[in-house]
């Protein structure tokens, strides 16, 4: 590895470990809001999963541009822009956990529209990623 990617590196590593604890803190929370295996718990469960299968191809893709090239201005920049989709993957990730937390705490059983927002904004920024790879 360059020693100028070791910065890039690192941050997708972090990102990688903070996006693994914000998913199973957000899948416990799930289960507790949905409890008994509730349709709506497959549902949100199956967009978690589309959200997880996404995020690591874009960290996989950042850890092969890392690991293949020497560096280069333009590689760098790259880097940038795929370490910036993780972090806005992230924190739609944290956003899914205040909201279930705080649907939870309110005992709301009735209207699941901020989570179906907030997952359908997960959605359309890998969406967009897809579209620019």
């Amino acid at each position: 590895t360059s020693q100028n990617y070791s910065y890039y590196k690192k941050q997708v590593e972090d990102l990688k470990k903070t996006y693994e604890t914000k998913e199973e803190k957000v899948l416990e929370l799930l289960e507790k809001k949905f409890p008994n295996g509730q349709m709506s718990y497959g549902r949100f469960r199956g967009e978690v999963d589309v959200c997880r299968v996404n995020f690591f191809k874009e960290a996989d893709a950042a850890e092969n541009m890392i690991n293949l090239s020497e560096y280069s201005e333009k590689i760098a920049n790259a880097l940038k822009e795929k370490i910036d989709t993780l972090q806005s993957i992230v924190g739609k990730m944290n956003d899914l956990q205040s909201e279930l937390i705080i649907s939870i705490s309110n005992g709301d059983d009735g209207s699941d529209e901020e989570i179906d927002n907030l997952i359908r904004e997960m959605n359309e920024l890998i969406d967009s990623v897809k579209d620019y790879d």
